[in-house]
């Protein structure tokens, strides 16, 4: 009996060994492993000195929020998924991780990390593309998303775009919504994905690799308010509908109508305390054109109500006009060195909707684009007036509507225009000008302004 216990003993003893000592090895081929995949430092690469070193994951969630604005918020409200998705680099140790997407309603964020070991061994580092994604490729496994490939965005063209935290180099890139006309359309798909690689001079193209995308209409709406002002006068109607406030864009609703021209902007502001943000770019509704929206930058916090000001609206009508200018002192203007120089007019040349035209000078420039600038002077006891904004129409070019004609010739090339409160800036190229002795500017359609005042104070929700 007593040999038969001894004979156990002994067999636990011996099992007990064997088992530290197996534990023992896979500790050995653990550390063996660390050691293999361990990456080196920023300074062991010898990355350049610009580029950014993170000493927490925090610094590079900051980061991260610095170029991709509210995507401390998106994570807060668990809009950014994380596929955690490898991709290997081609002849190289080390791989390139998704380690986070964010489908916002206007960009698809990219959010990843790369092994410092890819850039061991590498002479040309302080070239301006450290490591950039140029081109992303998607094929739908399944569903009716279409193939699509997109230039990256934002990804690591230049240093300030990268940051360096326990041994990998992080960045991010951008795309647009994945093929969907309308960007609010919500998307579930799982998409194969590559990505072309420009590293330290040389390209790479990764295989294909899953990822899901997925996105919810109304997904970063914070705040929002249903609005109740509403402006008729003059044939014009206006009446702000809605209002919601999101992770990255701001936007508001109009139901604008006239009853003899058609709708073209609208200006004002959206205001908080002393922070203020301007509505003055209007795009029109397709399946309802009485709809019109407008999107501005969001504020720094949650307001709890906002004040609501529209000053102006610009309109289109079918009526036309035109001016010439003497230009036949270009010669004599410009001296030797080619220099920029400035001819004072103050000539009126036009007058139209209870405005008055004046053609303030001439801005001669050899070497860039020459000028003419045009203010406009509306009679005080008119509400509609000549705007100097140039005409907008959905989904048109507003240079088809103004022609410019040298010497009876019309010219190949329409010229472009910018505007301020009270004045048109006509730029032209010079080559029109030299050997010109006038100009003759037509305008098919005419801009004009009707000024209002329709103010509301918004009480929002959450």
């Amino acid at each position: 009996m007593k040999k038969v216990k001894w004979m156990v003993i002994a067999v636990i003893l011996i099992g007990f060994t064997l088992a530290v000592q197996w534990s023992m090895g896979e500790e050995d081929n653990a550390t063996k492993k660390l050691e293999v995949f361990q990456n080196p430092t920023a300074e062991e690469v010898g990355l350049p000195d610009n580029i950014k070193q993170a000493e927490t994951r925090e610094d590079v969630d900051k980061f991260f929020e610095s170029r991709s604005r509210g995507y401390t918020k998106a994570k807060e409200m668990e809009l950014i998924i994380n596929p955690n998705q490898s991709f290997e680099i081609p002849e190289h140790e080390g791989e390139l991780t998704i380690d986070e997407v964010w489908y916002s309603q206007h960009q698809v964020f990219m959010y990843y990390s790369v092994d410092l070991h890819v850039f061991e061994g590498k002479d040309n580092l302080s070239t301006r593309s450290l490591f950039n994604i140029s081109n992303i490729n998607l094929t739908a496994s399944e569903g009716d998303l279409p193939t699509q490939s997109h230039s990256g965005f934002n990804s690591g063209q230049s240093s300030e775009h990268l940051i360096t935290y326990d041994g990998k180099l992080y960045g991010l890139t951008m795309m647009p919504p994945l093929g969907q006309q309308n960007q609010d359309t919500e998307i579930n798909e799982t998409a194969l994905t590559s990505f072309q690689i420009e590293m330290a001079g040389e390209t790479q193209k990764t295989e294909e690799q899953p990822i899901k995308y997925t996105y919810e209409s109304g997904q970063e709406i914070l705040q929002s308010a249903e609005l109740q002002s509403t402006y008729k006068k003059d044939g014009l109607s206006i009446e702000p509908k809605q209002i919601e406030l999101g992770i990255t864009n701001n936007r508001i609703t109009f139901e604008i109508t006239h009853d003899e021209y058609e709708v073209a902007n609208l200006h004002g502001t959206i205001s908080e305390g002393d922070s203020s943000r301007d509505i003055a770019f209007i795009i029109q509704n397709r399946e309802n054109p009485a709809l019109y929206e407008s999107s501005f930058f969001p504020f720094f916090e949650n307001p709890e109500s906002l004040q609501l000001d529209i000053d102006r609206v610009t309109m289109l009508t079918e009526e036309g006009y035109s001016f010439e200018v003497d230009v036949s002192d270009y010669e004599e203007v410009i001296d030797d060195d080619w220099s920029r120089e400035r001819v004072e007019v103050d000539e009126k040349v036009a007058e139209l909707y209870n405005t008055d035209v004046y053609l303030e000078e001439k801005v001669y420039d050899p070497s860039g684009n020459s000028e003419m600038r045009l203010s406009f002077e509306p009679h005080s006891d008119n509400t509609i007036h000549l705007s100097s904004e140039p005409i907008h129409i959905p989904n048109q070019d507003y240079r088809r509507n103004l022609k410019v004609f040298s010497d009876g010739e019309e010219a190949p090339h329409p010229p472009s225009m910018v505007f301020d409160e009270e004045n048109s800036i006509i730029s032209l190229s010079p080559r029109l000008i030299e050997d010109s002795e006038s100009l003759l500017f037509e305008f098919d359609k005419t801009s004009i302004s009707q000024e209002i005042e329709l103010e509301e104070e918004i009480e929002l929700t959450k």
